[in-house]
């Protein structure tokens, strides 16, 4: 029994497998509610770190590692080397700041970051995030992509134009001529070695 505002700790002894996926789910329930949350731990047998094949097709749609927010979670080289274990190349991510003028610190963490992503041999395959509405937010979402890329995009060789804005009142059309083309343009010139993506849907 946890008092209301309470905290406690559980401990809880799991069979281990040599390799593969366990699902840990926790009910908790109270007077007039329960509610059901579930954790996934991965297995990997052990092996020593190796070089990522160059030619691996195998990439990961995200990275959860903010364990300056989060303690229960892994740091960033932790992850890193979990991924180059299991052979991935390439990762998803939109964690370089998306800002004409960073701060130190932000700037300070990305490059961090990509000399970690370096070190691993994975691919940073940058995801840039949708625009505000109106014309004023459009134009400042363009300088801002061009700072980005200049600033942060040699170090990808793939850029994401826009994450799940299937879900708004954006049609096709608009996405095509306000951002995936504009976009684009931006990296002819100042990434010609680079691919632009079309967003990530969101529901699908």
């Amino acid at each position: 029994v946890v008092p209301a505002g309470g905290r406690t700790v559980v401990q809880q002894h799991l069979t281990a497998l040599r390799r593969g996926i366990l699902f840990v789910p926790v009910r908790v329930s109270w007077d007039g509610g329960e509610t059901l949350e579930r954790t996934t731990i991965g297995v990997l047998p052990e092996r020593p770190l190796s070089p990522v094949d160059p030619a691996s097709p195998f990439g990961m749609a995200a990275i959860i590692a903010n364990s300056w927010r989060y303690p229960d979670q892994p740091d960033f080289g932790q992850v890193l080397g979990l991924m180059q274990r299991i052979g991935v190349r390439w990762v998803r991510s939109g964690w370089v700041p998306f800002s004409t003028d960073p701060t130190a610190t932000e700037d300070q963490r990305a490059r961090q970051r990509l000399e970690l992503l370096r070190h691993h041999g994975i691919l940073p395959h940058i995801q840039f995030p949708g625009p505000a509405s109106g014309d004023e937010a459009l134009a400042a979402y363009h300088r801002t992509v061009e700072a980005t890329l200049s600033r942060y995009g040699q170090t990808a060789r793939y850029i994401e134009a826009g994450n799940e804005l299937n879900g708004g009142d954006m049609s096709g059309a608009q996405y095509i001529e306000t951002i995936l083309r504009p976009v684009h343009e931006s990296m002819r010139r100042l990434l010609p070695e680079a691919r632009v993506m079309s967003m990530g849907l969101g529901g699908v």
